[in-house]
Order: structure tokens, then sequence, then C-alpha cells
């Protein structure tokens, strides 16, 4: 099968960024979903959640609502999680390597903030497809309005397609030089700096609520987890 078999995650990433905005909007675009979803696929969930919570915590005072553009969070979820699923089982590299996940992340942000481009092309087809089908209602042709919407979505889905198989496969060219540069010294100061990432989403997530009582919900919830972690595990 080669480098066929990865179709099938990417595939399905895909099909779970529809949900972001054109169907269903139940939040299986969110990263931590998607990680999930593509970590059972490659045996490994608890990295798969582990990006995806990263990536989500990063943009979560991003909210794509109306009109606003915002980095895509569930293409950047997908290129990160596939880049370092896919790279692992290439280089068999143990779970959990923080360099690799790192690294995957970092270039993901890059990709999210690249899809705002994207999104504002498609918004002015979607400007034109709205405007067709006005006309079509006009005529009474409903049943042609049903086909817009159908072709706006195998458009989305194409688009979102093509848009992760060159992230993933760039990054993977990219990400797979860049990581043997550095020496297994420095891997240590990645996992830190990975850790590191989480303070800053929760930060993130915080400021998105603006409301003071988050704080010290948040600060009780870490001190009993710390405490039971700390002593009983």
């Amino acid at each position: 099968m080669g480098y066929f078999k990865y179709l099938i995650p990417i595939i399905l990433c895909t099909f779970l960024t529809l949900d972001r905005r054109a169907a269903f909007q139940i939040m299986v675009s969110s990263p931590i979903f998607i990680g999930a979803i593509i970590g059972f696929y490659f045996s490994d969930i608890k990295s798969g959640i582990l990006i995806g919570c990263a990536i989500q915590l990063l943009w979560l005072n991003k909210l794509p609502v109306g009109a606003v553009l915002t980095p895509d969070e569930s293409i950047a979820g997908s290129v990160a999680i596939l880049i370092y699923f896919i790279l692992s089982e290439i280089n068999k590299v143990p779970s959990n390597s923080y360099g690799l996940i790192l690294f995957s992340i970092i270039y993901s942000a890059f990709c999210g903030i690249f899809s705002i481009k994207i999104d504002g092309v498609l918004r002015q087809f979607n400007a034109y497809l709205m405007r067709t089908a006005e006309k079509l209602v006009m005529q009474n042709r409903l049943s042609d309005v049903g086909l817009i919407n159908f072709y706006s979505l195998l458009i989305l889905f194409s688009v979102n397609l093509i848009s992760i198989i060159v992230f993933v496969a760039s990054g993977c060219f990219i990400i797979n030089y860049v990581v043997k540069i550095f020496p297994e010294s420095f891997y240590k100061a990645f996992e830190i700096s990975f850790k590191g990432l989480f303070i800053i989403g929760i930060s993130s997530a915080l400021a998105a609520f603006n409301i003071k009582k988050w704080f010290y919900i948040f600060s009780i919830s870490f001190l009993v987890s710390f405490i039971i972690f700390g002593l009983f595990t």
C-alpha cells in the first residue's frame, strides 16, 4: 500500500473539517476530536489528544463567528496530527517525541494562518453561488438550489483535501529534515517548550471568557488535580 494508506486518515480529517462552518456544526471539527479519531486509527489516542488539545487551547479565543476570518484550527490540527503520526511511523520514533510534536504544531500554526487566505477566496465564490441561488428561487427552481448547496460543499471538501495533502506532504519533508539537525540533548528543552504551550493556551482560554470567576475555577481545579495526581500516582 505504501503511502496510499495515509489517504484514509487524510480524507477522514477533510470530512471532519466541514463541520467547522459548512455542515453539522457539532464540534467534531475541533482539534481534540480529530486528534482522538486519528490517534485511534494509528493506535495512539494519547498522542493525538495531546496535540489536538495544545492546538485547541492556542486558538480557543479565535471563534469562527459570522463573517470574521480566523485561522482554521481544524485544518491546523489535522496537519499537525497527521504529520506527527506519519513521520513517527516512517521513522519509527518513540511515542510522544516532543521534538516532533513541537515542530508539527509550529508548522501547522502557519498552515492555519495561511488558510485565512483560502477561506477568503472561498467566501467570494460562495457569494457568487448565493446570488445564483437567489435567482433560482425567484424562478421557483428550488431543486436547483439544493444542487448549489451540494456543489458548495463538494468544492469546500475538495479545497480542504488538496490543502491538507499539500500541507502534510511539504510539512513531512521539512520537519523530517529539521528534526534531524538538532542533537538529542536539545529534546529536553523541546519537551519543556511543548508543556509551555498549555500555559499559553490556558491563558488564552481565560482571556476568552473574560470572567473573573473562571480564574478561581481554574486555580481550584489545577490545585485539586495536582494534589490527586501528585499523591496517588
